[in-house]
C-alpha cells in the first residue's frame, strides 16, 4: 500500500506497466540527487492531516488552553442548571424579569443568564460557609440534600444579605423570588441542587481563569446587547490596554489615594485586567498574606466600576474578589446607575447622570436651559446613588473603559417609544451641561462614546491617564476632528494600538468593527510636546499570555522598530500632526507610506493640481493625509488595502503643475 502511494506521488509506472510521460527538458542538465516523496510532501494531505489532528485535540480537550478548558467547564455547569429551568417552562418569565421580552428580536437565553447568576451566588455562599466568615451559615451540601432547597437557599441568602454581599447575592435572590411568584419551583429546585454541586469546583476555576472568567460566558449567552451599546472586551485586548495604561501612569503605588475608574464596566473585564497587572507589578515581592491585603485594598479603595446592568455588576464583583476572603463587599466601588424609566416617573441616563453632579461638572451660570431642559429638572436631587458615584469617580488617576458606541437609534430598545425619546432628550440635556465649546462640542449625534470621553476628562486629575477602546474610524473621520483636536490640547497622546490582521481587527467580541486602543495622558502645565507611539499589529494575540509576551516585546524595543515573529511594527508620529487632528497612522501600516500619503494629500506644496473635478483629497484637521473623497460628499478614509506605492491612488487625482517661464 505504502509503495503504491509512493509510486503515485513520484509518477512511476502503475500496475499496468505503462510509464507516465514526462516533459523532456529542452537542455541537458546534470541530474540532481532525488529522494523518495512521501504523503507529507503533498500539501493537500498535510492540510487534511492537520484538520484531523486539530479535531482530535479539540474533542479530547488536549488542544485547549487551561483557560478555554475551564471556561468550557463553566459553560457546561451553567447549561446543566439552565436545562432544569427551561424544562419547567420558565424562559418566558425569565425573559420578562431580564427585560429580554421587550427587545425587538429574541436576544439571549434568559435561563442561562439566571443559571449563571445562581452559580455565582452559590460560589460565594460556599466561600462564606467554608471560611467561617459568618457564624451559623450552613454548607451547600446540607442545602442540596434538603427536600425543599428553594426555601432553604432563600433563608440562608436572606441571613447573609443582612450582613453584606448585596452585589452578588442580591441579583440571585431576586431571580429566586421572581420564579417563586410564578409557582413553578420544581425546575428551580433542580437548578439550585445542580449549582450547589458545582460551586466548589467552579470557585477554584474562577481564581485560575485570569482576566475575566464569567464575562465571556455571559456575553455568549446574551446574543446581542447592542441596544445599550454594550460590547465585551476581548481578554487579550483588555490585558494590552491595562498594561499600556499603567505604563503611561508611570511609577505609582496603587492603593489608597489613587483611583482606577471604568464608567461602563460591564462584567469588570478591564478592572480585572488592571487588578491582575497591579498585583503582578506590586505584589510579586510580597508574601502571600501581603498580596491578599493588596487585593483587598485595591478592590475596596482603588477600583471603581459603574454600569446600568445588575447582572454584569454581579459578575464584576465575583471576579474582583476571586482568590481572597477579606474583601468587604459593601465597601467595593461598584455602583448600579439609574437608567431609563424610574418608579417616580422620571427618566435617567445611567453614567451620564454624573454630568449633573457638582463634583464632576461644576455648575455654570451662563448656560441657557430653555432649549434643552430646566436647571431645576437636571439638577434636582439626583439621589444618593448618583451622588455617591460622583464622589467615587472624582479625582481618578486612571480611567480605563470600552465605552458604548452603538448607534443612538438603538439606545433603550427595551423601553416604550415615548420613553426612548425621553431618554435621548435626557442624554442630550445632561451632556449640554458642559456647554457648547471644548469637550461639550463633540459630535454625539450617532454615538454615546464621545460623551463617555468627556465624562472621563471630568474625572481625571492632572497627569491622569485615559485609556479606552475606540472605533478606528473615529481616529480618522472628519466628524471626529473636533474631538481629536480638543483631546490633543489637553492630553499627550501616549500610544495608539491597532490590529492590521484581516478578520482580527476588533478589540470587542461580537463585532466586526475595526477598533483601536488609545492611551492619553493629561498634560500638567506647559508640557513639552511628545511624539505618539503607534503600534500596528500584523498578528493579534490569541490569549492573555500572548498579549503579555507582545507587551514585553514592545517594551524591549526601546523605541521604533519591527516586532519579532511577524507581530507588527512600532513607530512614532509627531505631535505637530496629532495636535491638528491628524491621527492617520492608524489606517496606514508603515511610516514611509504615511509620509508619502501625507505629501501627496498636501499637494507637494502646491506643485500638484486636480486631474478630475469629481474627486478631491480632503485635509485632516490642517495636517492633510488619508482621505480621497467625492467632491461635495462625505469623506471616505483611504483604507489599508491601498497599494504600497500609495502615489498610484493620488497620482490618479493630481498631476504636476506646468512650470512657469
Amino acid at each position: 500500500m505504502n509503495e503504491e502511494i509512493g509510486n503515485m506521488l513520484n509518477r512511476k509506472p502503475g500496475k499496468d506497466g505503462k510509464p507516465i510521460a514526462r516533459r523532456k527538458s529542452s537542455a541537458s542538465k546534470p541530474k540532481k540527487p532525488t529522494r523518495q516523496l512521501t504523503l507529507f510532501d503533498n500539501p493537500d494531505f498535510v492540510e487534511f492531516a492537520e484538520g484531523i489532528r486539530v479535531n482530535l485535540l479539540s474533542n479530547s480537550g488536549l488542544g485547549e488552553s487551561s483557560v478555554e478548558r475551564d471556561a468550557n467547564i463553566l459553560i457546561g455547569r451553567v447549561e446543566t442548571a439552565a436545562h432544569f429551568l427551561a424544562q419547567d417552562e420558565l424562559k418566558p418569565d425569565l425573559d420578562a424579569h431580564f427585560g429580554i421580552d421587550r427587545l425587538n428580536e429574541a436576544k439571549g437565553d434568559s435561563t442561562k443568564v439566571a443559571a449563571l447568576i445562581l452559580l455565582n451566588a452559590a460560589m460565594l455562599h460556599q466561600r462564606i460557609a467554608s471560611g467561617g466568615w459568618l457564624e451559623g451559615i450552613r454548607h451547600l451540601t446540607e442545602l442540596q440534600a434538603s427536600a425543599d432547597p428553594v426555601s432553604e437557599f432563600r433563608f440562608e441568602w436572606e441571613r447573609i444579605l443582612r450582613h453584606d454581599f448585596q452585589a452578588v447575592l442580591g441579583p440571585a435572590a431576586d431571580v429566586v423570588q421572581h420564579i417563586v411568584r410564578t409557582g413553578k419551583t420544581a425546575g428551580l429546585a433542580q437548578a439550585l441542587r445542580s449549582v450547589a454541586e458545582s460551586a466548589g469546583e467552579i470557585a477554584t476555576l474562577y481564581a485560575d481563569m485570569g482576566t475575566d472568567h464569567a464575562g465571556r460566558v455571559y456575553n455568549a449567552f446574551m446574543a446581542d446587547q447592542a441596544s445599550d451599546g454594550a460590547f465585551f472586551t476581548r481578554p487579550p485586548a483588555a490585558v494590552l490596554l491595562a498594561k499600556l495604561a499603567l505604563d503611561a501612569c508611570g511609577s505609582v503605588e496603587w492603593g489608597r489615594g489613587h483611583k482606577i475608574v471604568d464608567p461602563a464596566c460591564g462584567s469588570g473585564t478591564l478592572l480585572a485586567a488592571a487588578l491582575s497587572e497591579i498585583k503582578a507589578r506590586q505584589g510579586d515581592a510580597l508574601p502571600q498574606q501581603g498580596r491578599g491585603r493588596l487585593q483587598r485594598e485595591l478592590v475596596q479603595s482603588c477600583l471603581v466600576g459603574l454600569d446600568i446592568n445588575e447582572v454584569s455588576l454581579q459578575l464584576a464583583a465575583s471576579q474582583l474578589t476571586a482568590g481572597t476572603q477579606d474583601v468587604r463587599y459593601a465597601k467595593m466601588g461598584l455602583r448600579l446607575m439609574p437608567y431609563g424609566p424610574q418608579g417616580n416617573g422620571q427618566i435617567r441616563g445611567g453614567s451620564m447622570e454624573l454630568f449633573a453632579a457638582e463634583q464632576i461638572a461644576p455648575r455654570r451660570s451662563d448656560l441657557d436651559f430653555r432649549e434643552t431642559i430646566s436647571a431645576e429638572d437636571v439638577w434636582s436631587d439626583p439621589g444618593t446613588v448618583v451622588e455617591d458615584a460622583a464622589e467615587l469617580i472624582a479625582g481618578a488617576r486612571l480611567v480605563i473603559m470600552n465605552p458604548p458606541y452603538s448607534n443612538r437609534s438603538k439606545m433603550g430598545e427595551k423601553f416604550a417609544p415615548e420613553d426612548k425619546k425621553a431618554l435621548r432628550h435626557r442624554m442630550d440635556a445632561l451632556y449640554g451641561l458642559l456647554g457648547s465649546e471644548g469637550m461639550g462640542a463633540f459630535d454625539v449625534r450617532n454615538s454615546l462614546r464621545p460623551m463617555f470621553v468627556a465624562l472621563a476628562d471630568c474625572c481625571l486629575v492632572e497627569g491622569g491617564v485615559m485609556a479606552f477602546v475606540c472605533p478606528t474610524i473615529a481616529l480618522t473621520s472628519p466628524s471626529g476632528l473636533h474631538e481629536r483636536v480638543e483631546l490633543a490640547k489637553k492630553y499627550h497622546v501616549h500610544a495608539i494600538l491597532v490590529s492590521n490582521q484581516n478578520g482580527n481587527r476588533n478589540m470587542s467580541a461580537k463585532t466586526s468593527i475595526d477598533e483601536s486602543l488609545v492611551i492619553l495622558k493629561k498634560k500638567v502645565g506647559e508640557a513639552q510636546a511628545q511624539s505618539t507611539q503607534v503600534i500596528v499589529l500584523d498578528r493579534f494575540p490569541r490569549s492573555e499570555d500572548e498579549a503579555a509576551a507582545l507587551h514585553e516585546e514592545i517594551i524591549n524595543l526601546h523605541g521604533d522598530g519591527i516586532l519579532p515573529n511577524g507581530l507588527g511594527q512600532v513607530s512614532s508620529w509627531p505631535a505637530s500632526r496629532i495636535n491638528v487632528g491628524n491621527w492617520a497612522p492608524t489606517t496606514l501600516h508603515s511610516p514611509e507610506l504615511r509620509e508619502a500619503a501625507l505629501q501627496y494629500a498636501e499637494g507637494l506644496n502646491g506643485a500638484l493640481q486636480p486631474l478630475s473635478p469629481s474627486y478631491s483629497v480632503a485635509e485632516s484637521g490642517g495636517g492633510g493625509g488619508g482621505y480621497v473623497q467625492p467632491r461635495e460628499n462625505r469623506a471616505k478614509p483611504l483604507r489599508r488595502h491601498v497599494p504600497k506605492a500609495s502615489g498610484q491612488v493620488l497620482r490618479a487625482l493630481y498631476q504636476r503643475q506646468p512650470k512657469k517661464n
